[in-house]
């Protein structure tokens, strides 16, 4: 989680100033959704006592749905 802009989630230690923006990354994932050579995701570097607003949670869990969810066709 912390190479994402720490505007969109702040629950990391190491906070990457300028790092990939949500929306692209959950684009990405929706593009790979389901690929049969991918075969996992892992999601780590989540501290929740600096994620304001559950950002990041709420974050982590559109990041799971990007890449597991049911395409739409």
């Amino acid at each position: 989680m912390d190479f994402i802009d720490p505007d969109d989630a702040p629950g990391v230690e190491t906070p990457a100033q300028g790092g990939i923006k949500a929306g692209e990354l959950l684009e990405a994932l929706a593009l790979i959704n389901r690929h049969p050579k991918i075969c996992g995701l892992e999601i780590s570097e989540f501290n929740p006592e600096k994620d304001s607003e559950n950002k990041t949670l709420h974050l982590m869990k559109d990041i799971i749905e990007a890449f597991y969810g049911e395409t739409l066709q």
